[in-house]
């Protein structure tokens, strides 16, 4: 099983905004996806806030239920905007925007994302 690294954002957020996105988002890995390892980021280390981007380290058995989770979050937040970034084992920068609904297609597309 290899090991997954990424970053989630919510671009054209406030950062006040975002920081209450990464909680929900937090939380629900938390519960939903336990095998994924997560830590809040701050944009800007001068912030005094507790990190507007979700570092996500996870194995590639629990890709299919993080992208369950994030459909769902897609849903709820219908109108925000998420992007995932990371770098491939080939050292190519990937880059996802998801906004909701999230349809099988979309689906598909994030699982693409995490594959080498």
């Amino acid at each position: 099983m290899s090991e997954l690294k990424f970053e989630l954002s919510f671009p054209g957020s406030t950062l006040a905004d975002a920081n209450e996105l990464c909680a929900e988002v937090l939380e629900r890995l938390g519960i939903e996806v336990p095998d994924c390892a997560v830590s809040r980021v701050r944009s800007n280390e001068r912030n005094q806030d507790f990190g507007a981007i979700l570092a996500i380290v996870l194995g590639s058995a629990a890709v299919k239920a993080l992208v369950t989770e994030i459909s769902k979050f897609a849903m709820r937040r219908y109108g925000t905007s998420l992007e995932m970034q990371r770098v491939d084992s080939k050292g190519k920068e990937r880059r996802i925007v998801v906004k909701g609904p999230v349809g099988d297609d979309v689906k598909e597309m994030m699982l693409e994302f995490f594959e080498d």
